[in-house]
């Protein structure tokens, strides 16, 4: 999803009415909660393995629990290529000692008196974690309440626990949920990478029913003022302002849901449960950078030579390695000082070589800020430009 040159503005492209709150509250409802939904059923059953694992003699003589436990395990204890309790170990983080089980077996000994069931962390529990929080925030932000959330959410951890099998559905169901959401695939997400830091006159020029309806937009998806320009010509203090997410906002929860599913897709070489249900790599935050990337050059866009971008790395004459990234303190309309913030100590303030004003450092910019290829961070009268949730 990015700029062309055949339409004139994003109100041709985006299939959906982004001033229309409800337009909003139905995405919720229609993308937010059926991933909710299903991240909660994989937590719930968790929650319930663990519970079983206190008094694991009562659960073992259940042949759909023992393989979770045992399924696809050899007679030596290993697990087997495929192995369903490797998968659950590997996912869900439950698992127990398989070749002590087997020992004991063998001996004629009850095994699950003496074999303890472990419960560990995975990759899998921290993004189920992630994206409960964020998804969770949502559908109180629309009114959504507990009993809609968990609508047959206890229903769905039985049938697993009844067909252990079906975990790898589950898994799918939720990996195919998390993609859909993306910004990648869905102008919701789009219209909320444009706004995380974006002056008021580019975002109205993208989308022009903004400028008879930003206010009750900002409204509604908690955007706020991150910088204003100290001037007293009015036009260009609103046309510069920048604008972006209020934390724990509506948009900001949409963001951060995004980078969550990015950064766990990006993962997928070193996630065994992500790599069992999908085969080839998808790393969908270097296929959003690619195509932004090709957007910009498209426009011809170019990083401007006057700033730096992100962090940067300075080598010193005896050889050590220091990395610093540069504050921009404004006074007025203009670009004063910069000042060098680093990872072990601070340089200057300097006076700048070349006067640039805002609007300028704004303009160019822009296209960039608007694809969510760099940020604009503001610290009171400073500013540091700064990459994307790509990088």
């Amino acid at each position: 999803m990015s700029h062309s040159k055949e339409y004139s503005n994003y109100d041709e492209i985006v299939k959906f009415d982004y001033t229309d709150q409800n337009e909003w509250k139905n995405f919720v409802r229609e993308k937010i909660l059926p991933l909710y939904r299903s991240a909660y059923v994989i937590k719930r059953l968790r929650e319930e393995l663990e519970r079983m694992c206190k008094n694991l003699s009562g659960y073992m003589n259940n042949k759909n629990i023992q393989k979770i436990f045992l399924g696809g395990v050899d007679s030596d204890g290993n697990y087997r290529d495929n192995s369903l309790a490797k998968f659950y170990r590997d996912s869900l983080g439950i698992w127990i000692d398989t070749k002590k089980w087997v020992t004991l077996v063998r001996e004629g000994i009850d095994a699950a008196k003496h074999v303890n069931c472990e419960a560990g962390h995975t990759t899998l529990l921290g993004f189920l974690r992630d994206v409960l929080e964020i998804t969770n925030s949502l559908l109180a932000k629309v009114g959504i309440n507990e009993e809609d959330r968990h609508k047959n959410c206890d229903k769905e951890v039985t049938k697993i626990l009844n067909n252990p099998e079906k975990i790898v559905d589950a898994l799918r169901t939720l990996y195919s949920l998390a993609i859909d959401v993306l910004v990648n695939y869905d102008y919701h997400m789009f219209f909320i990478m444009n706004t995380r830091s974006i002056p008021r006159y580019y975002i109205e020029e993208a989308y022009p029913k903004l400028t008879t309806k930003f206010d009750e937009v900002a409204k509604f998806l908690e955007l706020e003022k991150k910088f204003e320009p100290e001037t007293k010509d009015k036009q260009i203090k609103e046309r510069y302002t920048v604008w972006g997410h209020r934390r724990n906002g509506f948009a900001d929860l949409l963001y951060r849901l995004n980078k969550v599913v990015w950064g766990y897709f990006e993962g997928h070489e070193w996630n065994p449960a992500l790599k069992l249900i999908i085969k080839k790599p998808l790393n969908l935050k270097k296929e959003y950078y690619e195509k932004i990337k090709d957007a910009l050059e498209k426009i011809g866009w170019k990083e401007p030579s006057y700033i730096k971008i992100g962090w940067y790395e300075y080598t010193s004459g005896a050889g050590y390695r220091y990395s610093f990234r540069d504050w921009y303190r404004v006074k007025g309309l203009f670009l004063e000082e910069v000042y060098e913030e680093g990872s072990s100590y601070d340089r200057g303030p300097y006076k700048l070589e070349q006067k640039i004003t805002i609007t300028k450092l704004l303009d160019d910019l822009s296209p960039a800020l608007f694809l969510g290829y760099v940020v604009l961070i503001v610290r009171g009268n400073e500013l540091h430009v700064d990459w994307g949730a790509w990088k």
